[in-house]
């Protein structure tokens, strides 16, 4: 699952995996906040290297999008008392 929001009222929630025994998606942009979906299965291409570019795209082409971590984050949660 892969979600994002930018300036400007653009944002994007996109899915894949779980809805595709059905017609359901949970594919969608949002341009200034009018909800534009997504029909088409959106693929989420995720590296081994979490510093390494990851891609979404669809076959249809109205998504094509390319991410560029700009630096690595780990949670490193405290378990115990405190």
């Amino acid at each position: 699952r892969a979600a994002f929001a930018a300036p400007g009222g653009i944002a994007g929630n996109f899915g894949t995996g779980w809805t595709e025994a059905s017609d359901l998606r949970e594919n969608a942009l949002w341009f200034g906040g009018k909800l534009s979906r997504v029909l088409d299965d959106v693929h989420i291409r995720e590296p081994r290297d979490p510093l390494a570019e990851w891609r979404l795209d669809s076959a249809c082409g109205r998504v094509e999008l390319l991410f560029r971590p700009e630096q690595l984050h780990q949670a490193r949660p405290s378990v115990g008392l405190f």
